[in-house]
């Protein structure tokens, strides 16, 4: 029995060893996967410039069924660096002149209001699609807590069953070898009274 609970905490050490190695493999492997889509994003940049490559990008992601995704870093990169660009038009704009009529630079403000807002709101909806891919990891997480938790309960189960058959199969041996040595005492009964043959 100490050498089946010795193999059964060794089982699940090594179990739970592999798991982590899983988990550090998973992940160098998104690592690799987002230098390697990094490398060619500046590639593409470097070969058709940064709105051609915007563009390239927006039709891509745009392909397909809608998704939660959080953006990747160079999204967020060309986001700010449009914000920013959006921002020095303004200050030079605002700066040097005034505008000739009120309407003028009311029509102007607003226009600059409105991309400032859609920067704005892309931005937010990124925040939540992070936030939503975060909730379905964490959702995922919880199921395979609940998995490996039902997996010990069950292990555990099991190894209850194990000791009682193991039990019952070391009483079921000892009635047979109980069994096997009646006929050799009645041979030996019979033997011992004269005029009795078996």
């Amino acid at each position: 029995m100490r050498s089946i609970g010795r193999l059964q905490r060794e089982n699940k050490s090594l179990q739970s060893e592999m798991s982590e190695h899983k988990r550090t493999r998973s992940f160098k492997k998104m690592r690799e996967d987002i230098d390697r889509q990094d490398v060619i994003i500046r590639a593409l940049t470097a070969r058709v410039g940064v709105q051609e490559s915007k563009n390239i990008i927006a039709e891509a992601l745009s392909r397909g069924p809608p998704r939660a995704r959080s953006k990747s870093r160079q999204e967020l990169l060309f986001e700010l660096e449009e914000a920013r660009r959006l921002v020095r038009e303004a200050h030079k704009s605002a700066t040097p002149r005034a505008p000739e009529t009120a309407a003028a630079g009311s029509n102007y403000s607003s226009e600059l209001m409105g991309k400032l807002r859609d920067a704005l709101e892309r931005a937010r909806r990124g925040e939540a699609n992070a936030r939503a891919e975060l909730e379905l990891a964490k959702e995922a997480l919880g199921a395979t807590e609940r998995k490996v938790a039902r997996f010990e309960r069950d292990t555990q189960s099991l190894e209850r069953q194990l000791e009682q058959e193991a039990k019952k199969s070391q009483a079921l041996e000892a009635e047979v070898a109980h069994l096997r040595s009646l006929p050799a005492l009645e041979r030996e009964r019979s033997a011992a009274v004269p005029g009795k043959e078996s």
